[in-house]
């Protein structure tokens, strides 16, 4: 292999970044605004950590006490709609602790659509929440 071209390969983070997280089997989360050699770093110690290589302690519980809910899971945020009464218009977000993350407390956060969600789907990487929103027939 060129010397040169073996140079860049090793020393494009981007790069880099980009082949481990295929390696890893991940997708880039575009919540996080760390440049790429964090990224890696971490996208490396999680994959050894999943890999067991790395012994992790971490371990946390998150009580859900509605059982009949519309939940969604992307990119570690949680969100969880309740359609117990057919006339719900709130949703509650949680960012998922990780032991990649600063913050490990979760913080519930609710959010109030002002429409009746039936179902609801999100794209963090493209910035989209999909509301299905519940209209009762015409008179």
């Amino acid at each position: 292999m060129c010397r040169s071209f073996d140079h860049f390969i090793t020393n494009d983070k981007q790069l880099v970044y980009k082949t481990s997280l295929i390696y890893e089997r991940q997708v880039n989360c575009a919540l996080s605004s760390l440049p790429a050699h964090d990224k890696l770093r971490r996208l490396r110690r999680q994959g050894a950590a999943w890999r067991g290589e790395a012994p992790s302690s971490f371990k946390t519980v998150i009580p859900v006490t509605r059982s009949d809910s519309i939940y969604e899971l992307n990119c570690g945020l949680f969100a969880l709609g309740d359609v117990l009464f057919d006339s719900s218009t709130k949703l509650d977000f949680l960012r998922l602790p990780s032991v990649l993350a600063e913050r490990q407390e979760p913080e519930w956060t609710q959010v109030d659509s002002g429409i009746t969600i039936v179902d609801f789907t999100m794209d963090l990487d493209l910035d989209l929440l999909v509301l299905i929103e519940h209209s009762p027939p015409p008179p």
